[in-house]
Formats: structure tokens, C-alpha cells, sequence
């Protein structure tokens, strides 16, 4: 529900709506990265980084591949994030999660291996 709130641009639905799914599962990662997401456009990075670093800690908590392509997304606007809130140290290490659980070969592991050559 959570999605097609924010499709038609009700937000404050949405965000209810992901926060209803994270009750009845806290380690729901779409719902953790949609909320964070929401919460990067509102400005609110560092609530932003928070949803987006528990996502990331399911991520490598669980098997991988299990979420498919929503991990290496995760962990690449988390390292974006990072960046914004000056946390390089943080923010390579999102990126290399991002390389990790990049088992399909997405754009965003790529886009993370090109941020890895230039913090590196």
C-alpha cells in the first residue's frame, strides 16, 4: 500500500503505510528502504540513514540474494547518504556492502564500484 500512496503522491499515507508493515515486520527491507527514501527527500538524512542502515543489517543478515535487488540499492543511497552527512568512513563501507550483495550485476554495483575508485 505503501508504494501506491507514494506513486499518487500522498506521503503521509505512505509513510503510515511502511511504518504499519515495520510493526508486523521490522526487518521488512523494501518497506525500510522506501521509508528511508521518503525520509532523504524530506531532508531528514539522518532518519534516512537509521532505516536505511537496518535495512542493511537485514541485508547481511540474511541469505544472499534473498531480497534481490533491493540490497545493493539499499546500500548505495546509504552510502550517498553518508556522504551528505560526512561520514566517509561509513559511507565506503555501504558502498563495498552494496559490490557484496550485488549477486545480478545491477547499475548499482556499479555505481558503487565507481564511488569505491574515487573514495578510495
Amino acid at each position: 500500500m505503501g508504494i501506491v500512496y507514494q506513486r499518487k503522491g500522498d506521503i503521509p499515507k505512505a509513510i503510515e503505510s511502511f511504518q504499519k508493515a515495520l510493526f508486523h515486520n521490522s526487518n521488512f527491507v523494501m518497506s525500510r528502504k522506501s521509508l528511508g527514501m521518503i525520509l532523504a527527500e524530506q531532508k531528514k538524512l539522518p532518519e534516512a540513514a537509521s532505516q536505511l542502515d537496518v535495512a542493511g543489517k537485514t541485508c547481511i543478515a540474511s541469505p544472499k540474494g534473498s531480497w534481490g535487488n533491493e540490497c545493493p540499492e539499499v546500500f548505495y543511497n546509504l552510502g550517498l547518504l553518508y556522504v551528505k552527512l560526512k561520514g566517509q568512513s561509513k559511507a565506503v563501507s555501504a558502498f563495498r556492502s552494496c559490490v557484496e550483495s550485488d549477486q545480478q550485476g545491477t547499475t548499482y554495483g556499479e555505481k558503487c564500484r565507481e564511488k569505491l575508485k574515487i573514495m578510495e
